[in-house]
């Protein structure tokens, strides 16, 4: 196994509410720094140019993960993470960076925004967990940004068993045990570690009643068919474009819902993920269509575990990945240069009757070494076949969460 710097990035989303950590740790002491950020602030034209830039990111995450099987993900939590390890990236290594998640300092500020406006049904947290090592030298600078505009914990640890029990212990806090055991191990070359967690619970806005919920046949991808419970509704937002069809169901207070897209019927689940770029995620969620529609939605629960560490340099970042990264505005370390070495990404949601609860896991640690318009007419869509579905930001019109049902059995 190689070398690391960036390991581990850790984020956790769940549907319900985060409260602050209260767990005894059995190693780690939490450290405080005084030094200040330096303030940042986004006009309009950047907050939108931001927005682009995170569904760039979800529309690539999202194809370049993708298989055939269940799987759902958390751009919000991975790219929340990944920004604030650029935050320590200098040199080509930040141009690379930039390309993928967008300008460092816009999108610390458009985080920024998210976390100030999510309400009571999302919220995030982060936390920076450094070994306890003289040869480690972390960057004031960086610990401020990451304090202030991340609102990030940061801890000090000595890295061992106790240490793992310590941020599983933070992880499963932060996400109202949705994510548990979520490191399996912590390696001696592990030097720093970045975490997010950000968690989603809500409730629907028009509740099913109990004969608003039908057994309904689906089609899986394999062409097998399987009974699910499936939840009947009229709803009133309807999404189309020439590929596809869909519908919005909001949660309460209507800062949130669930959308879902139906591919039509002669194109396959995998045509509509390659075509559902950012200019297509935008376009289906801002020209949502005020209709009345005959929805079905399936009773479902997903657990998705990847490795992103293969897949983040193909999408335009592999200088992070090697012994040529330059995160020297992070932190310098006696032993070698630090760079990233894996990016764990872990997920759960559950849909039924009362609402939706999501939660999602990303971690990177780091090390030292050498790398190797309105209708009136009436619109069904009723999701018994492969779909692709989202929990939606409608404030920001941009998925929180995204994933792929192929089977729900």
């Amino acid at each position: 196994m190689k070398k690391r710097i960036l390991s581990l990035l850790t984020a956790a989303l769940t549907l319900a509410a985060c409260t602050s950590c209260s767990a005894s740790f059995r190693s780690a002491k939490q450290l405080t720094t005084t030094q200040k950020a330096p303030t940042v602030s986004a006009s309009d034209s950047q907050k939108q140019e931001a927005a682009q830039d995170y569904l760039n990111f979800t529309a690539g995450l999202l194809q370049q993960t993708f298989t055939g099987s269940n799987i759902l993900l958390s751009p919000l939590s991975v790219a929340d993470a990944l920004c604030l390890t650029m935050e320590g990236a200098t040199g080509e290594t930040l141009v690379e960076m930039e390309t993928v998640l967008g300008e460092k300092e816009t999108m610390r500020s458009y985080f920024s925004t998210i976390r100030r406006e999510s309400g009571e049904q999302l919220s995030m947290a982060d936390s920076v967990w450094l070994r306890d090592d003289p040869a480690l030298k972390v960057k004031d600078t960086f610990l401020a940004i990451a304090a202030e505009d991340y609102q990030t914990e940061i801890f000090s640890a000595p890295f061992d068993e106790n240490t793992r029990k310590d941020i599983n212990t933070w992880v499963d806090d932060k996400t109202d045990g949705e994510i548990q055991n979520f490191i399996e191990k912590i390696y001696d070359e592990d030097i720093l570690y970045l975490i997010n967690t950000t968690l989603f619970d809500a409730k629907w806005q028009k509740k099913y009643e109990n004969d608003d919920i039908r057994d309904c046949d689906f089609t899986a991808l394999s062409g097998e068919t399987t009974q699910v419970e499936m939840m009947y509704s009229d709803e009133h937002t309807y999404l189309e474009n020439n590929f596809c069809t869909g519908l919005i169901k909001y949660y309460t207070e209507e800062k949130y819902a669930f959308a879902a897209l139906l591919p039509n019927e002669d194109i396959t689940i995998y045509q509509l993920v390659d075509r559902l770029d950012s200019n297509t995620l935008h376009e289906l969620i801002n020209g949502r269509i005020s209709a009345e529609v005959e929805a079905g939605i399936p009773v479902f629960t997903g657990d998705t575990r990847l490795e992103l560490t293969d897949i983040l340099p193909e999408m335009g970042m592999p200088l992070a990945f090697s012994g040529g990264a330059d995160f020297s505005d992070m932190a310098t370390y006696d032993g070698g240069n630090l760079y990233i070495d894996r990016v764990l990404h872990q997920t759960r949601i559950e849909v039924d009757k009362q609402g939706t609860k999501a939660a999602a896991a990303t971690q990177v640690a780091m090390t030292s070494g050498i790398a190797d318009a309105s209708f009136s007419s009436l619109h069904t869509v009723i999701l018994d076949r492969p779909f692709v579905y989202m929990i939606v930001d409608m404030e920001q019109e941009i998925p929180v969460f995204i994933g792929v049902m192929t089977d729900p059995a």
